[in-house]
């Protein structure tokens, strides 16, 4: 037998094998231990979600595909939060320099969301998780349920820090569409994000917000590993509220370091919410009652984090 004959059939050998792996694989024992795995974690932390994986496959060689993500919450009947269709990859060439590279993929129904991310394998070893870089992509991610999943924890949970939140965020609704972008490196950082099609609703007695529909949610932060600087393109407008937000805000490895800031804040309230919250907001930020003139406030918050004046 020739040479070339003998690398044939063993490329197809191996060809074979591959193909009959891929076939008789148990994908359903690794969804069953990947899906209790997640469950047991979770109830670890006496969160009272479960997750549901419909089906598992391989994606390429480094890969995973899951489809129909479930996340419940065992002690409300809210709408589950599904997933369609999740995508994981491993890259290989990253352990050549000592990390550790993950894609992942989520679609949801009307949206995606894309996540690069690189961490330390020393660190991973250790188990300590050190982020490399982490670059995040959304495109109309539906946040609905993502919230009322969120919210109905903190309703359902037991502990006693929630308890004043519970009445509120039992008569709270809220979301909307996430796209923008998140790209992280170790000595700076970027956001950029949007929120469409975003509203509120709180229907509380001692806090009540009527609907608010948002015609402009957008956020636009910087960092250089010092500071958080926020575009003056930070904003949120509704038909009774528009909160326009500039400055910057420090960030230190120490936290014992006093973090100084200095924001430059624009209020305007109308409607309901000027008569309901007029009152508070100054309070609440450190100014004088009277800063509010007709619902407009416009100030400079400067200083410690915990120690800021208001001018």
């Amino acid at each position: 037998m020739n040479k070339k004959k003998l690398i044939k059939i063993i490329t197809f050998g191996v060809f074979f094998f591959l193909i009959l792996l891929y076939k008789t694989f148990p994908y359903d024992l690794i969804k069953d231990n990947l899906s209790r795995k997640i469950n047991l974690a979770i109830q670890k932390e006496k969160i009272p979600l479960v997750v549901k994986i419909g089906d598992i496959k391989p994606y390429w060689v480094t890969g995973l595909e899951l489809n129909d993500v479930e996340v419940k919450n065992i002690l409300d009947d809210s709408p589950p939060f599904i997933l369609n269709n999740v995508i994981v990859k491993l890259s290989v060439l990253p352990f050549i320099i000592g990390r550790i590279s993950i894609d992942l993929k989520a679609l949801q129904t009307g949206g995606t969301l894309y996540t690069s991310a690189s961490i330390s394998l020393i660190d991973a070893l250790s188990g300590i998780v050190t982020l490399k870089y982490l670059d995040v992509f959304l495109t109309n991610f539906p946040l609905n349920t993502i919230f009322s999943q969120f919210l109905s924890v903190i309703k359902s949970s037991n502990k006693t820090e929630f308890a004043v939140l519970t009445p509120v965020i039992s008569k709270t609704t809220m979301g909307g569409n996430l796209n923008g972008k998140i790209k992280f490196r170790e000595n700076y950082a970027n956001i950029r994000l949007t929120l469409d099609k975003a509203y509120l609703n709180i229907q509380n007695e001692t806090l009540n917000i009527p609907k608010q529909d948002f015609s402009k949610a957008a956020v636009n932060i910087k960092w250089d590993s010092k500071r958080f600087y926020l575009d003056k393109e930070i904003e949120l407008k509704t038909q009774n509220v528009s909160i326009n937000v500039g400055g910057f805000w420090e960030t230190f490895p120490d936290p014992t370091k006093p973090t100084q800031i200095s924001l430059d804040l624009k209020i305007n309230l109308s409607g309901v919410i000027e008569k309901d919250f007029g009152f508070l907001i100054p309070q609440f930020l450190n100014c004088s009652p009277n800063i509010l003139i007709n619902g407009n406030m416009n100030v400079s918050l400067v200083g410690e984090a915990n120690n800021f004046t208001c001018h």
